[in-house]
């Protein structure tokens, strides 16, 4: 019995972790995360845009769109993902380095974005020094942060993981064979320690509660979110914050 409830769980979080993960979901999310920033800012164009931590360059095609150029910067791409990028915005740039030492100028940029990375960062308060290092004044900073105690471990799919003890969970996630999960995640800063960091050289404009959009939860389950969305409990316990910041 408790093997079969174990299954079902893990089935359960992967699933929804897939969803929020792959496909048109991840446009998805990278709209609503766009649609947040825009609430806040006059600055959705411009000459420069350059998004940190850029995986499937999704971020970067739906950020970027009204930029003269935009750069995006990872430890690796794929080429299928530059190919579909480039279809929709034909002059992005990509470059694979170090967000610890961003290859470009300083001032360079209206914009930077870090979606979906701070937490894979080895040392966060140096790549956030260097994100305000290639950012004009006056340019934005736009950072997800991602919420450690929200009940699905985004990157493994497993549910209340920062819940349990430190030692059983890393017991468990290597028994569970998300050994990987160690040189992947860093930490979980949060946004008084990311405000922490930033306090010499930028105000914060404005922090946001992210909300999964209904459309990237696994659709058996959709109904029971849009109930927990309605109760409020996820502007207590959200999935991660987007925080904004312009550079002084």
């Amino acid at each position: 019995m408790v093997n079969t409830l174990n299954k079902a769980m893990m089935s359960f979080s992967k699933s929804l972790w897939r969803s929020a993960t792959e496909g048109d979901h991840v446009a998805v999310r990278a709209t609503y995360y766009e649609s947040l920033w825009k609430k806040v800012t006059k600055k959705n164009s411009g000459k420069n845009y350059l998004d940190i931590g850029a995986g499937g360059l999704v971020n970067s095609v739906t950020f970027g769109k009204n930029f003269a150029k935009t750069y995006a910067l990872d430890t690796s791409f794929s080429n299928d993902d530059i190919s579909k990028a480039q279809s929709v915005l034909p002059s992005i740039q990509t470059a694979v380095g170090d967000a610890h030492k961003l290859p470009y100028a300083d001032q360079m940029f209206d914009v930077v974005t870090m979606i979906s990375v701070i937490e894979h960062l080895k040392i966060p308060e140096k790549a956030l020094r260097e994100a305000m290092r290639v950012l004009r004044i006056n340019g934005e900073l736009v950072v997800q942060i991602q919420n450690k105690y929200f009940p699905v471990e985004t990157h493994t799919g497993l549910v209340f993981v920062y819940y349990l003890p430190g030692f059983f969970r890393k017991w468990l996630l290597r028994k569970l064979g998300y050994g990987f999960y160690f040189e992947m995640v860093s930490g979980f800063p949060t946004p008084r320690e990311i405000s922490k960091y930033l306090e010499d050289t930028a105000n914060l404009k404005s922090i946001k509660e992210v909300i999964l959009p209904v459309e990237i939860i696994p659709f058996k389950m959709q109904p029971i979110y849009t109930l927990v969305i309605k109760t409020g409990i996820v502007k207590v316990m959200p999935h991660s914050w987007l925080a904004v910041y312009t550079k002084r």
